[in-house]
């Protein structure tokens, strides 16, 4: 029987994400205005503008969704609760320690990590964990936002690398 565990975290507020879509609307309309004017350079400036905050929209809302099937770790970045983009599959066997960002078990190893893949929402104050992975010599440290339930379920495939709080 297969054991899966997903946790879908998503930021604490939107107000960036909002802005920018009404400043992208603003920008486009004063284009549309500049261009039933003629003066095309200012077009150009404020519809470039509005395709730059088209663009940047996407990044301003990001949640994260992270699965345990069983002991495979999946964690996806969703842009705009639309599009889907992967950001690292690893599996609990790989895990040299899973423990919260302040505890001292953390502290102590955190040298010689090669890469770190920052997973928490922007805003976000909850408790932060890392796991640190080895994939082959490279040490790539993952920071998460987990629910107790996901850190059990963790922690049945590696219960020495699992620290529980």
């Amino acid at each position: 029987m297969d054991n899966f565990e997903e946790l879908l975290v998503a930021p604490i507020s939107n107000v960036l994400h909002k802005v920018t879509i009404v400043a992208m609307w603003i920008f486009a309309v004063v284009a549309f205005f500049y261009m039933a004017l003629g003066a095309f350079v200012y077009t150009l400036i404020f519809g470039a503008a509005a395709i730059a905050l088209f663009f940047a929209k996407k990044y301003s809302y990001i949640e994260y969704e992270y699965s345990n099937t069983n002991g495979e770790i999946e964690i996806d970045s969703i842009f705009e609760q639309k599009n889907r983009k992967r950001k690292i599959i690893f599996d609990m066997k790989d895990v040299l320690l899973m423990a919260p960002v302040e505890s001292d078990r953390y502290k102590d190893n955190k040298e010689n990590i090669s890469k770190v893949i920052n997973a928490v929402p922007r805003g976000n104050t909850d408790k932060k964990y890392s796991a640190i992975v080895s994939q082959g010599a490279v040490k790539v440290e993952v920071l998460m936002v987990l629910t107790q339930e996901f850190i059990d379920s963790c922690y049945i495939y590696n219960p020495r690398a699992v620290v529980k709080y």
